[in-house]
């Protein structure tokens, strides 16, 4: 048998970390959006 055919799951699961960690950084890293309302919208700021 092969290193991967034994370790097939070791593989998998540290692939969906890594893809889970990767969407992590990217939704940290992208620009949040301003929670003010902008303007005319009626809010009196």
């Amino acid at each position: 048998m092969t290193w991967i055919s034994q370790h097939w799951q070791t593989l998998a699961a540290a692939t969906i970390v890594a893809v889970t960690a990767v969407i992590f950084l990217i939704r940290a890293l992208r620009r949040k959006k301003s929670s003010a309302c902008g303007h005319n919208c009626g809010c009196n700021k």
